[in-house]
């Protein structure tokens, strides 16, 4: 019989047989017979690995905390968790940097965001307290319920929604940005993530990712589920074109925008992986890149990228090349999603394309 230490993004704590990727720790909430009697003991309530200096532990041993697990740190923040300061250090890190250029005026101690954390999470344990955002206006990585009446649970991840579970993410809707929908995520946290702090997802949301690029799928509205979506401007859609000729190039642009001036060094590099991610490009899908950038001509002749049809596309030599620059010059992807995030709602020193 499994115990009950699974948690929802709600932040119930259940029992299922799935397992999880991430644990948690919100203090001892079991009994001497491993029965849940109380949703939380302390405020702290931390996201951990589940493998950590070799450390090994007896699952709900009687008077030690009790060792929650969560599908992914996207789920975990749902549910109101922040990361540990002992495992997950640079990620906590991270996420202070993030919660301190939110309040640049403040400072915050632990012991403040953990305060503060408790008082967004409202209502603990049972039903939550939603919030009510324009779907344009959310970062990736947040939470919303669908108003359908079941009450699903939906990750916004990569410009679509894709459908929460214990086992991992099973379906992707997208929806019209000016929608207004019910979000599960915190403020303060939806915040940090607008911020450039990224979520960790499970796999099977990226792979989702990847089958939702195939021509063959159809884009549907979450609300209702067989109506056709109005495409969020936020988000970039590239769709495939309907002409099966090499010269035609396959992708239409909505609503994208680039930064007046190009960057240099380091802050290009950042740029330009921010834009093969959102046009796709990454995945073989094929741009007009100079609507971007009006030099690219080192990586065209050194055979990174490719002209193809009416635009450009990357080629493995290109992929390799972009993915050893992006690990060797330390970006991480919580800088590449910001930048994402400006091509995609503009911003600033951006313009549209």
């Amino acid at each position: 019989m499994p115990k009950q230490n699974r948690v929802t993004p709600h932040g119930e704590i259940v029992a299922v047989d799935a397992r999880g990727t991430v644990m948690g720790n919100r203090g001892n909430l079991h009994d001497s017979r491993g029965n849940i009697v109380r949703s939380y003991s302390r405020k702290a309530w931390i996201s951990c690995k589940l493998d950590y200096a070799g450390r090994q532990r007896q699952v709900m041993s009687p008077g030690q905390y009790t060792e929650l697990f969560f599908l992914d740190e996207a789920t975990a923040l749902a549910a109101g968790h922040r990361p540990c300061g002992t495992c997950e250090r640079n990620r906590l890190n991270e996420f202070r940097q993030a919660w301190s250029a939110e309040r640049p005026t403040e400072s915050y101690s632990l012991e403040d965001i953990d305060k503060a954390l408790h008082e967004d999470r409202s209502s603990i344990g049972g039903s939550r307290r939603l919030w009510e955002a324009e779907v344009k206006d959310l970062p990736e990585g947040v939470f919303i319920v669908s108003d359908s009446g079941d009450l699903s649970t939906w990750l916004l991840w990569k410009g679509c929604f894709h459908r929460w579970s214990h086992d991992g993410y099973a379906e992707t809707r997208t929806i019209a940005g000016s929608k207004v929908v019910k979000v599960l995520t915190p403020p303060s946290l939806v915040a940090l993530m607008k911020r450039g702090y990224l979520p960790r997802v499970h796999a099977t949301a990226e792979k989702l990712v990847e089958e939702s690029s195939s021509p063959a799928k159809s884009v549907e509205e979450l609300q209702p589920a067989s109506a056709n979506a109005e495409l969020s401007s936020q988000h970039l859609v590239v769709e495939k074109a309907r002409s099966s000729s090499p010269s035609v190039s396959n992708v239409s642009i909505v609503s994208l925008h680039k930064m007046q001036t190009t960057p240099n060094g380091r802050a290009l590099a950042v740029y330009f992986a921010a834009i093969l991610r959102a046009t796709g490009m990454n995945r073989g899908e094929v741009f007009p890149l100079k609507r971007f950038l009006g030099n690219f001509s080192g990586h065209l002749s050194a055979g990174r990228i490719e002209r193809f049809g009416d635009g450009y596309r990357l080629t493995q030599l290109g992929k390799d090349y972009f993915s050893d620059r992006e690990r060797r010059q330390g970006i991480s992807e919580a800088e590449i999603q910001s930048v994402i995030r400006n091509i995609r709602s503009g911003g600033p020193g951006w313009v549209g394309i």
